[in-house]
């Protein structure tokens, strides 16, 4: 964030790096194997605005003379990758019992268990409905209620529980955000200046 700014951080992990992870996980599931910095930047800003809303502004800077659409981006999975973040999702809605779930990728052990989980399965009965009919906003201010009620699931994922307070919308990672490729365009006019595909980048 900027020097008047205060970071959205909690020690183990705040708003930038959730948002970054996030992006990492989209540009995966949109099979991009190499992309520059500028590309991930533009990607976090945009999971940043989308799922935060914080008020700090993620900033970039580069050398005089330098782009970060010229610097490849050396830390990309080799394989499938879930983001923590994503990974609370998908537990708590799994265990909620939200058909689909499931397939939103492996879910880490554990849920919701013993009063808990029966609780949040029984209150979230019309969540299903309106999760088959595409009603992903309303899904993800359901999943966010249990997450606090019950924020072992997310400190499984390594989510602190200080850190969902941060969050303002899960509905991107329910599918309101759109598919990978649409995904790509939109993080393509986040930033004009940065351009989202590698130009004159190498893998080292």
């Amino acid at each position: 964030c900027t020097d008047v700014q205060t970071s959205g951080d909690i020690g183990k992990g705040g708003i930038f790096t959730h948002s970054m992870l996030l992006a990492i996980e989209r540009l995966k599931a949109a099979d991009e194997e190499e992309y520059s910095v500028g590309m991930l930047y533009n990607g976090t800003v945009h999971q940043d605005n989308t799922v935060f809303q914080s008020q700090q502004d993620i900033t970039l800077n580069s050398s005089q003379g330098f782009s970060p659409k010229e610097m490849c981006w050396p830390l990309i999975p080799l394989g499938d990758y879930k983001a923590p973040l994503s990974q609370a999702v998908q537990t708590a809605a799994t265990s909620a019992g939200i058909p689909g779930a499931g397939a939103m990728g492996g879910m880490v052990p554990g849920g919701l268990g013993g009063a808990a989980g029966m609780a949040g399965m029984a209150g979230m009965a019309g969540m299903a409905q309106a999760f088959s009919g595409g009603d992903a906003a309303e899904i993800g201010q359901q999943v966010m209620q249990l997450l606090a009620q019950n924020p072992q699931v997310a400190e499984q994922c390594g989510i602190p529980a200080a850190m969902l307070s941060h969050i303002s919308d899960l509905a991107p990672l329910l599918g309101g955000d759109g598919s990978p490729q649409e995904f790509l365009s939109k993080i393509h006019g986040v930033d004009p200046g940065i351009l989202n595909k590698c130009v004159q980048c190498s893998v080292m």
